[in-house]
């Protein structure tokens, strides 16, 4: 087994779940059972352990500050984006004629403008909807 420290560093939990769920696969007709049994009781117990340890509620707070500042940075973005395009248009508009790539680049940017606000607002509703053991889980990836 890989040393856990390492694995922390360099191992997405994914990886680690399924690394770690082939490894019982594989032992799990091992002809010692007793052995086996042992082995896993000592996993688990040591795991409580260290879980009872764990003060949850500094990282699942972490998570909602993370989240809060994602959020503010977006609308703020978002703003100033809109009233960028907005302006542009009206200048545009007060031209008798200008190339149709100028409508291109503002559909484009609309376009990109509405999937930035779709996937925040994706990342804050699965927020929204995890239990505290779910948010913990999930912190890995926030950064």
């Amino acid at each position: 087994m890989k040393d856990l420290q390492d694995i922390i560093e360099t191992m997405s939990l994914a990886d680690f779940s399924q690394e770690f769920k082939q490894q019982i696969q594989n032992v799990r007709s091992h002809p010692n059972v007793m052995k086996l049994y042992i082995m896993l009781c000592i996993m688990v117990e040591n795991a409580f352990s260290e879980l009872d340890k764990v003060n949850t509620g500094e990282f699942v707070e972490k998570l909602q500050i993370k989240i809060d500042k994602l959020k503010a940075v977006h609308e703020k973005n978002k703003d100033v984006l809109k009233a960028h395009v907005n302006e542009n248009a009206n200048i545009c508009d007060r031209f008798d004629s200008y190339p149709q790539e100028l409508d291109n680049l503002k559909s484009s940017i609309d376009n990109l403008i509405a999937e930035y606000d779709k996937r925040i607002s994706e990342i804050i509703k699965s927020r929204d909807s995890l239990s505290v053991f779910q948010a913990k889980k999930n912190n890995n990836g926030i950064h």
